[in-house]
């Protein structure tokens, strides 16, 4: 992996690289910040970096071992991928020694080998929130004895799930958001077209991984249907329609977890619209804000109005993670944007 694809984290992967060659790299770290700024990119670039032949620095990309990694082959990395196996949780299967789990090897049995190349066993676990309870007590053994040069690398958005058992025991390492530019650089790297790459970049607010899910989910229309809501100009049934058949790339190995991968998308989308309507009552300059003029328009409803909205959102967007109906998500997001009948007077 090309380390020229890292943006914004290269001195923080460089310092973790430094320490390794040190021998002061700890040998569990916790990588946590906001959804898609780089967190996981970044911990498979350090992977890359320490099992390189040349390492432990940057990866050269043309060694055996960068090869093998570039083939996904190397038998010295392992990882936990829930979003790509498309698992809504990491069960204790998947962590424990012997476990037997349908996403194949366990973590465990993993590090119960030795290193086939001699060197660096690298463990990375996504979505490290994912794991259940058990799932993390499971982990508390190894995180504090992994093993003579093994590095395991927790990444998550949402550290507030994870057991205080589990952080601390690992080094946390905390992301933030990106430069603006850095994120419409990702996007015109992965062949987004640049009329479809400045509002997209905006809308993430630093994360390019977030832009470029919004490329995939069809964010444009969803915000569209979004706003024509708000306004009154469609009904909430016909909104839900065009919802659930929506062109775009949704996630789930089932069709109620596809369902709660589209609720997902546009409960994050109207969440960030009201939020920077927030902002703009609160006295921020629309021009700073992702929704600009938009943000602004909702920020001249009544307070209480805007705050019941946001409530209920918020409370539909927390329940996608207790793997409810997805429809009946969406519906319930519909609702919140559509407000009482005098919310929506004062809109016009």
């Amino acid at each position: 992996m090309s380390s020229a694809e890292l943006l914004g984290h290269r001195e923080l992967v460089e310092g973790l690289l430094r320490a390794a060659r040190a021998g002061r790299l700890a040998h569990a770290l916790l990588f946590h910040g906001p959804e898609g700024v780089g967190k996981f990119l970044a911990a498979h670039t350090l992977a890359a970096g320490l099992l390189c032949e040349r390492g432990p620095a940057f990866a050269c990309g043309s060694c055996g071992a960068c090869r093998q990694l570039a083939a996904g082959s190397h038998a010295d990395l392992f990882v936990i991928d829930a979003q790509t196996e498309g698992e809504d949780a990491i069960l204790v299967e998947r962590v424990r020694a012997g476990g037997d789990s349908a996403q194949g090897a366990s973590l465990g049995d993993f590090l119960a080998l030795r290193a086939r190349e001699g060197g660096w066993r690298v463990v990375l676990l996504r979505d490290a929130h994912r794991m259940n309870a058990s799932s993390q007590n499971a982990l508390l053994k190894t995180l504090e004895e992994p093993g003579e040069r093994v590095l395991l690398v927790l990444e998550t958005s949402r550290i507030d799930r994870l057991l205080p058992t589990t952080i601390s025991r690992c080094v946390r390492v905390a992301f933030g958001t990106l430069e603006l530019e850095d994120v419409r650089t990702v996007l015109r790297r992965k062949g987004v077209d640049l009329a479809a790459a400045e509002p997209l970049a905006r809308w993430a607010q630093g994360a390019p991984g977030r832009a470029l899910s919004h490329a995939r989910e069809n964010a444009g229309r969803q915000l569209e249907l979004a706003w024509s809501v708000l306004r009154g100009e469609i009904g909430r049934a016909q909104a839900l329609e065009e919802l659930l058949e929506l062109p775009g790339e949704f996630h789930g190995e089932t069709p109620a977890a596809l369902l709660r991968s589209r609720a997902r998308s546009f409960l994050d989308l109207a969440l960030g619209l009201l939020l920077d309507a927030e902002r703009a009552a609160a006295g921020v300059d629309p021009v700073q804000l992702a929704h600009g003029a938009g943000a602004a328009e909702l920020a001249r409803l009544p307070a209480a109005s805007r705050e019941r909205r946001l409530a209920e959102l918020r409370s539909a967007r927390q329940d996608v993670e207790r793997n409810l109906a997805g429809e009946g998500l969406l519906e319930r997001g519909l609702l919140a944007l559509r407000g009482p009948r005098r919310d929506r007077s004062a809109q016009r």
